[in-house]
Parts: structure tokens; C-alpha cells; sequence
């Protein structure tokens, strides 16, 4: 993870049982991929929930959000299956992306921050 990456992921205090973080910034495929792995990297063996803020992110491409978030998903299921990962704060623009990937079936969105 470069040191531009990691001003784009800011981790937000939590308990161990919930990772929350947030995106800042342009994220494209390269960024996307390299977020997704430092995020799986973060998962501890108590993590229940995953809280991902794209609020401060450029909307989301196709590609990002693919990149991003399924190797995310994936990494979290394997971890533990009942894990749940929640976007929180994706403009229309990214939403509308999320659901063209089939993503609104898999993650949970909220309006609130993470």
C-alpha cells in the first residue's frame, strides 16, 4: 500500500467484533485493488461487520466497485460467512453501479455514516 493509498483509507475507531472504515479521494481499478487487499488484511478473528464509507470517494466505476468491494466480500465470507459488509453513504452514481454488479443483493447500503 502506497503512502497515497493509505491517505484514501481511513480506518475509524471501533470494537473488535466491527471494522469500519471510509474512502477518500479518486478511487480506479489500480487504488480499488490495492484498498480491497489492505481492508481483507484488517480482518481479525472477532469481526462480525464490515462498515465501508464511500461518502468522500469520487463515484464509484464499474470497475472500482467490482475491484473493491466483491475480493472484500469474498475475503469476509471466507473469514466467517455470517459477516456482514455495509456501504454507507454511495452517491446515486455508485448505487446505481452497485446494483448493475449485482452488488445491492450481497451488501447491505445505508444512508448514515459508517
Amino acid at each position: 500500500m502506497t503512502y497515497q493509498d493509505s491517505r484514501m483509507l481511513r480506518l475509524q475507531p471501533g470494537t473488535p467484533d466491527r471494522l469500519a472504515a471510509s474512502i477518500h479521494g479518486v478511487i480506479d481499478a489500480e487504488t480499488a485493488q490495492r484498498l480491497a487487499d489492505r481492508l481483507a488484511a484488517l480482518l481479525a478473528a472477532e469481526t462480525r461487520e464490515v462498515h465501508l464509507d464511500v461518502d468522500q470517494a469520487n463515484p464509484l466505476s464499474a470497475a472500482a466497485a467490482a475491484i473493491l468491494l466483491f475480493p472484500l466480500l469474498q475475503a469476509a465470507r471466507t473469514h466467517d460467512p455470517s459477516i456482514t459488509l455495509t456501504v454507507h453513504r454511495a452517491d446515486s452514481r455508485t448505487s446505481a453501479r452497485m446494483h448493475e454488479l449485482g452488488l445491492d443483493r450481497l451488501v447491505t447500503r445505508s444512508d448514515q455514516p459508517a
